[in-house]
């Protein structure tokens, strides 16, 4: 894994860290960003702070930091490019927050970095050493969105239900109203959380 862009001197910590990956969809991996950013931010600053489905970093249900995932293949390899935002200064944006409002004095950057890579790190170690199971129960143990009700759409389609789980492939399978489940992938909306 390497790690390329890290941003200083800006309101938020912004880089990519690029690894090998084998079948992982870019959708699980982007869930296992935001579980490290918000790992990561637990441990440098002792703020509480969740997932929310699929790729959000909460703190009080105001976004702190998001992360995107994108999966290519090279020469017979698979390699995933993990991009990171954590907001680090006064954010005024609705439904938002940062580090400093939530704290009242700046991070350190490096620090912050440094806590969020060691969280990766050991969800490409557990991951790629066959751990699946402890992993995704450690990510759906901080996601917030799981024991909700939601309002999601699907196909154009909305509709509201519980959140139950998070599948093998970072999917939210969600218990509609009715008592059907559906799964939430990529192109699926969670609209709210109710």
């Amino acid at each position: 894994m390497f790690v390329q862009d890290a941003a200083g001197g800006s309101d938020a910590l912004r880089f990519t860290a690029v690894a090998r990956c084998g079948a992982e969809t870019p959708l699980l991996l982007g869930l296992f960003a935001a579980f490290s950013a918000s790992e990561g931010i637990r441990k440098d600053t002792g703020i509480i702070s969740w997932v929310h489905w699929p790729s959000t970093v909460t703190i009080e249900g105001k976004r702190v930091a998001s992360t995107s995932a994108a999966v290519t293949k090279s020469s017979g390899s698979t390699w995933t490019a993990l991009d990171f935002q954590v907001n680090l200064l006064h954010n005024e944006l609705a439904g938002s927050t940062s580090l400093y409002d939530e704290l009242g004095v700046e991070v350190d950057r490096t620090l912050l970095l440094d806590k969020i890579l060691e969280s990766l790190s050991w969800m490409h170690f557990g991951w790629s050493t066959g751990t699946h199971p402890h992993i995704l129960r450690r990510v759906t143990s901080m996601t917030e969105t799981l024991g909700s009700k939601v309002s999601v759409q699907k196909a154009g389609r909305r509709a509201s239900g519980s959140a139950v789980e998070i599948d093998s492939l970072g999917g939210l399978v969600v218990r509609l109203d009715g008592g059907r489940m559906m799964r939430l992938t990529v192109g699926d909306e969670l609209l709210s959380q109710l």
